[in-house]
């Protein structure tokens, strides 16, 4: 097997859910991401490094956390023999619903098939990837690090297939408040969702979800925001967030199409009209209840995990 010895990879962070897909739909974001470097070592050690602005809030130990998940999945279903050497830079936060532990995830699980030189399917390789969710959140939810993967609004279902369609072109303001008690803030927000739901409320994320579908397809951002809507976790995961309902109010008052929380949460996000209106709404909004608030504008990465040469 013709192996490399080294790879450095590059991989978008991303929003999970997209209003009613929850699960099922994602969305990789531009210019914001994890830089991973992989060096296969003499022996059998294996080391995981992590560093940048976020990285003090991930396992020291690379076994709990999600870049652990994957190598440990991929030694036990696909083998290899040497160590390795991993670096990570976190650049997105940590706990914020922006797909920081899918984004992680996938970037390490596309070096590996790289250095490897392993040949398989985007199947295996979203199953390979979600292993890494499995670690930090006790689900192996593929939406994130599809997102991650592939780029662009991803479609996956529960076996696993993937359906990459290229977004609306937009901006996103996306808001990401510092509220304290987030650790193990994903699989918390997920315990928080009830096992059953009404029949009325499948019916309309199920529509929403359609709606959102034809508006990537159809090219129209105003049809995607006005469609963020969810009614099967985000009435549960907004009491986590305080005067969530009160600043979507005045975000649709004021030219937003539509605003959804960014995956588990906290971070929320909106599209519309004004962006730089919008981002002070937010900014506001939450320095109004003395809660500091990164507020970001960006736009869809068309592309997902890549190769970064030198």
């Amino acid at each position: 097997m013709n192996c490399k010895q080294y790879i450095k990879v590059f991989s978008p962070a991303s929003i999970a859910n997209v209003g009613p897909g929850f699960d099922t739909f994602a969305l990789a974001l531009e210019g914001l991401g994890d830089t991973i470097e992989v060096f296969r070592v003499d022996g059998d050690t294996i080391e995981v490094i992590v560093e940048g602005e976020h990285s003090q809030h991930v396992p020291k130990n690379w076994k709990l956390n999600s870049v652990g998940g994957v190598i440990q999945y991929f030694k036990k279903k696909y083998g290899f023999k040497g160590g390795l050497k991993v670096k990570v830079v976190k650049g997105v936060p940590v706990g914020k619903g922006l797909g920081s532990s899918g984004a992680s995830a996938a970037g390490i699980a596309y070096a590996l098939t790289k250095i490897f030189n392993l040949k398989i399917t985007d199947r295996e390789l979203v199953r390979l990837a979600a292993e890494g969710e499995r670690v930090v959140s006790g689900s192996a939810h593929p939406d994130n690090v599809s997102g991650s993967l592939f780029g662009g609004f991803v479609i996956v279902t529960p076996e696993l297939n993937v359906l990459k369609l290229n977004p609306p072109e937009m901006e996103i303001v996306i808001g990401i408040p510092e509220l304290k008690n987030q650790r193990n803030k994903t699989r918390k927000a997920r315990q928080v969702i009830p096992k059953k739901i009404k029949l009325e409320h499948a019916v309309k994320n199920i529509g929403y979800a359609s709606m959102v579908t034809a508006a990537v397809i159809l090219n129209k951002p105003d049809l995607f925001g006005k469609n963020l809507l969810d009614y099967l976790a985000e009435p549960h995961r907004s009491e986590s967030i305080p005067g969530y309902k009160e600043l979507k109010k005045e975000l649709m008052k004021n030219g937003a199409y539509g605003c959804a929380i960014a995956g588990a949460g906290p971070s929320i996000f909106t599209i519309g009209k004004n962006s730089g209106e919008l981002r002070e709404i937010i900014k506001r909004k939450f320095e109004e209840q003395n809660i500091k608030c990164k507020v970001m504008v960006t736009k869809p990465s068309l592309t997902g995990v890549k190769e970064i040469k030198g």
